[in-house]
């Protein structure tokens, strides 16, 4: 197989794990699928994958919230959102990180902090290096809650330090190893893709927008209706019993994924490029 890739860079140099990951499944129907074939046998392949971490979230968020009909709204909220399953299958490297920061949230709400750790900084090398804005803010959210107390001899300032030097390690000898062949010289593709954004400030060459875009444009239009849910539910409601009348109240659980997830949005907003 001939590629083009190094005639036809593009603006930065990506990784080609995720493509490697999908060719390997994609293996098995070789014999009896044509070329062209195997393209939506790829993107189908990408598609299963990116449903079974959301899958695997709305498990684990159905155990944390403790409500029996939570899963159903969940996919209910999955379908009704239409960017959500149109990138599914689309082979970016948005959808690869899609997959593992999903799966890294999972880990997060079934206290599995290895495997959170080992998702967030594989993602953040390998496949998106600005998802250590997002990684960042739920690691403190694990660190600086209330309850840390219970989770604090699994998971310390010192084991987080050390699950992270190891975890990043291992990324960056991987992605180092596999992308300087395919690319034919020694290349670490995401470090080049945060030197081009951060130092080189080049992204803006490609459109900028301002800080409200989030809030006002991207997440009204990609959220539709559901947006309206954000608030319901970040509340709890308190039935009257022996108090005068019913009440909500912030729910805790919501406000710990809730919280980082709006630091995350408000630290991307100060970038010019979206």
């Amino acid at each position: 197989t001939e590629y083009d890739h190094l005639k036809y860079p593009g603006v930065v140099p990506r990784t080609f794990i995720g493509p490697l990951i999908l060719a390997s499944l994609a293996t098995p129907f070789k014999s009896f699928v044509n070329r062209q074939d195997m393209l939506i046998v790829i993107r189908c392949i990408l598609a299963i994958l990116s449903l079974y971490a959301y899958r695997q979230l709305g498990h684990a968020l159905k155990q944390y919230t403790q409500q029996k009909q939570f899963y159903s709204y969940y996919c209910l909220l999955l379908l009704s959102q239409f960017h959500l399953l149109y990138y599914a299958g689309r082979p970016l490297a948005n959808i690869f990180a899609c997959i593992f920061i999903n799966l890294a949230l999972t880990s997060l709400i079934q206290k599995n902090y290895k495997k959170m750790m080992f998702y967030f900084t594989f993602t953040t090398i390998i496949f998106r290096c600005d998802m250590i804005i997002l990684a960042i803010p739920f690691i403190f959210s694990v660190l600086l809650t209330a309850d840390n107390k219970k989770v604090v001899s699994s998971f310390s300032w010192g084991k987080m330090i050390l699950y992270g030097i190891i975890s990043s390690i291992v990324s960056i000898l991987l992605t180092i190893y596999i992308d300087s062949y395919y690319w034919q010289r020694w290349i670490w593709p995401e470090a080049e893709v945060a030197y081009f954004n951060i130092i080189d400030n080049k992204s803006s060459l490609w459109g900028t927008e301002p800080f409200y875009w989030y809030f006002l444009s991207a997440l009204p239009k990609s959220l539709l209706f559901t947006l309206l849910l954000l608030p319901l539910g970040c509340l709890k409601y308190i039935p009257a019993f022996n108090r005068p009348s019913s009440s909500f109240l912030f729910d805790s659980k919501m406000m710990k994924l809730f919280i980082p997830s709006m630091i995350f949005i408000i630290l991307y907003s100060f970038l010019p490029h979206k």
